[in-house]
């Protein structure tokens, strides 16, 4: 927003004898408006100081900081609308011989047109584009083929002394015409701005562009309005940031090298957390610094080998030493494809220490159980698990029932032979004793230790048994074992 010097309109002004109300309704501003200006409570728009300048007909520097406004020509570019049109028909466009006929045509038109090979230039460079031309009064004078189909307007539409509220949305027609008024006023060119096509519906993205025409006198005789359609570039462009995005999002590493030059060409930002060193030191120093620098000294040769045999298998396993001495086991995913045209090297790497170390212990825990078992196989005594119910002859004879297989050591039959009788060895006590025995195992005890005899139904001796068990939560641990000879040393009979 531009400054505006009311010391300057005031002695202005006072030289040509106009008021302040008479400055206000040519320039069709409230009197109270201006006042608030003068006294700085608020700023004008630099379109009212613009319009205050042309009604005290001077340039617009004079009073105030904004850039002076470009001479428009006398000569209109509408006087050879007939031209004009003959080039839109022509399409514009696509073959040498039709721009010398173009060329030849323009060349008749009378001095008023000494900037056709300016024009002539800008249709050549914009022949794919949606192209149109205005005057200084914002009214269209051609637009080309392109410009026509993309508004979905039908090829014979006459674009001639139209504006952009005929063309477009009401704010589009705003903005469009603005920009190009602005680009005409400064004689100032728009470059290369990135937005949706006016007339797109925001469907399409343009690379869009307002070039000044001046005349011999440099002077603004309109302007030349090019929209490049740079639709699908900006989709891949978006496709790829997001594809960017979510790749350096990524807990695992990913990296690309160019087989022949050994070269990385791509790493993304987890491999940095992964590894400890930075990409761009990476890169810099390439794949065999990777090898001597960080791979585990007791790992490096294989990965040598696979580097200079350029063949890599789908998935190994290696050890990183990372800057702060500390070693991990990343496993490594890699195929060979072909990258930006050249043969590469793709992988993916992610940390598996821990799965590593996890694994490691679940085969020292598995190596214990086996160890365990096998103490307790070697035991002389009837090790026991089972779900705990409340009614223990169910119990020892269900598939939730587990033993180390001695029971033919305590009992006289083997788990086998127990089972084809059906019978739980609860069963084989001698009937004085057996349903007291049966109430304590069917009790809520946490922790029982009981005595009692059995009678053997393969020998039919009678033996003493002692068993102890505790109930986790649902289960039952307990063990079993012959207590005869001490019943007998000590003169117990059954």
């Amino acid at each position: 927003m531009g400054k505006i010097f009311f010391d300057k309109i005031n002695s202005i002004r006072k030289k040509k004898k106009i008021t302040l109300a008479e400055i206000a309704e040519a320039a069709g501003i409230s009197r109270s408006t201006i006042w608030k200006w003068e006294k700085g409570v608020k700023n004008p728009k630099d379109i009212h100081i613009r319009e205050i300048a042309k009604v005290l007909s001077v340039s617009v520097d004079e009073i105030s900081d904004l850039p002076a406004e470009k001479p428009l020509s006398n000569q209109k570019l509408s006087d050879s609308v007939e031209t004009w049109f003959e080039l839109t028909e022509s399409g514009i466009s696509e073959e040498n011989s039709e721009f010398k006929r173009l060329g030849e045509s323009l060349k008749k038109i009378q001095n008023k047109l000494e900037h056709s090979s300016l024009i002539i230039k800008g249709l050549m460079n914009a022949t794919n584009s949606y192209l149109y031309i205005k005057g200084t009064d914002s009214k269209y004078i051609i637009a080309n083929r392109q410009f026509k189909k993309g508004l979905s307007l039908d090829l014979e539409f006459k674009i001639y002394k139209k504006t952009d509220h005929d063309l477009f949305s009401v704010k589009e027609a705003l903005f469009n015409k603005e920009e190009d008024k602005k680009a005409m006023l400064l004689g100032t060119p728009v470059i290369n701005r990135e937005g949706f096509i006016p007339g797109s519906r925001k469907k399409k993205w343009g690379m869009i562009s307002k070039i000044p025409i001046f005349d011999s006198k440099d002077r603004i005789q309109g302007i030349i309005g090019i929209f490049v359609d740079i639709t699908e570039r900006k989709r891949n462009e978006e496709l790829r940031e997001l594809l960017e995005v979510n790749v350096n999002s990524m807990s695992d590493g990913i990296a690309i090298m160019n087989i022949n030059s050994n070269e990385y060409v791509y790493l993304n930002n987890a491999r940095e957390k992964l590894y400890g060193y930075s990409n761009s030191l990476m890169i810099k120093k390439g794949f065999e610094f990777r090898i001597k620098k960080f791979v585990h000294p007791d790992d490096r040769a294989q990965e040598q080998k696979y580097y200079l045999g350029k063949k890599w298998p789908a998935t190994r396993n290696f050890r990183i030493i990372k800057p702060d001495g500390e070693t991990r086991w990343i496993e490594c995913i890699s195929s060979q494809t072909v990258f930006m045209g050249k043969k590469s090297y793709f992988s993916i790497q992610r940390d598996i220490t821990e799965k590593v170390e996890n694994k490691k212990l679940q085969e020292e825990y598995i190596h214990k159980i086996n160890d365990m078992e096998n103490a307790l196989l070697n035991l002389p005594y009837l090790v026991y698990v089972h779900r705990k119910t409340g009614d223990i002859l169910a119990e020892r004879n269900s598939k939730n029932y587990f033993t180390n297989g001695n029971e033919y050591l305590i009992i006289g039959v083997t788990e086998n032979e127990l089972n084809e009788v059906g019978k739980n060895w609860v069963n084989f006590i001698i009937p004085g004793y057996r349903q007291k025995i049966i109430d304590i195992m069917n009790s809520d005890k946490k922790n029982v230790e009981i005595e009692y005899p059995i009678k053997s139904p393969k020998t039919k001796k009678i033996r003493w048994l002692k068993e102890s068990y505790t109930v986790y939560s649902d289960k039952v641990c307990g063990i079993v074992h012959d207590i005869t000879e001490l019943k007998i040393i000590g003169g117990v009979a059954y």
